[in-house]
């Protein structure tokens, strides 16, 4: 099939051309990312993306329309990212330790962000996560490594309820983000054995707090 004939719906009783449709996302993204949900303007999406803003209006309705888009986007890729993620927790059967499963999502983390797409994800993440204009229901779907960790905590730590995995999970989630983007790890000057000291760095603090507040 040729290339121009790769369209997508969006809501709009006419097709959205997908490479059309991957710039407007990816300028959205980059918004939302540097000026968080009220500070991302749809025009300057717009320019930034090379279409009308008359266009992003007719396909995807309002901010909060292209922002969930967005996330929906950025699902497609952590889905591929996850595979890892779920292989490294679930190693051998058995319920993971808490040791097993703090170094695994803390190196997850770090690896991510030492990679262009995930670098973009984790801050287009961080900025959005607690921002109050940014529906409920946006900011649960998120982080797609969430589900993720909370059922290997509760397979890990069973006696635990679900309202304490949550918020250990959130805090710690916290403690990890700052750490990494305190550490600002850049592919491109990053020796190995320097990530490595971080990552277990973290892991050792991020374990700490995840047994404190589980006990």
């Amino acid at each position: 099939m040729s290339s121009t004939h790769l369209t997508e719906e969006v809501g709009a009783t006419t097709p959205l051309p997908l490479a059309r449709r991957a710039r407007i996302l990816a300028s959205a993204a980059h918004a939302f990312s540097a000026n968080g949900f009220k500070g991302a303007s749809l025009r300057d999406i717009a320019s930034d993306a090379g279409v009308s803003l008359t266009l992003v209006d007719h396909y995807f309705g309002s901010k909060e329309q292209l922002l969930s888009a967005v996330v929906a986007n950025q699902h497609a890729a952590c889905k591929k990212r996850m595979a890892g993620l779920r292989a490294a927790l679930d190693a051998g059967g058995q319920p993971a330790s808490l040791a097993q499963l703090t170094q695994a999502w803390v190196r997850h983390e770090f690896e991510l962000y030492d990679s262009d797409d995930g670098a973009d994800y984790l801050l287009f993440l961080v900025k959005l996560m607690n921002d109050p204009h940014v529906s409920a229901t946006i900011q649960r779907d998120l982080d797609c490594s969430e589900p993720v960790i909370l059922h290997a905590l509760a397979r890990t730590v069973p006696t635990s309820t679900e309202t304490d995995r949550q918020n250990a999970f959130s805090l710690a989630r916290s403690a990890l983000h700052a750490a990494i983007l305190d550490c600002r790890v850049a592919p491109q000057t990053s020796e190995l054995d320097e990530i490595d000291i971080a990552i277990d760095f973290g892991s050792r603090f991020i374990l700490g707090g995840l047994r404190a507040a589980l006990a």
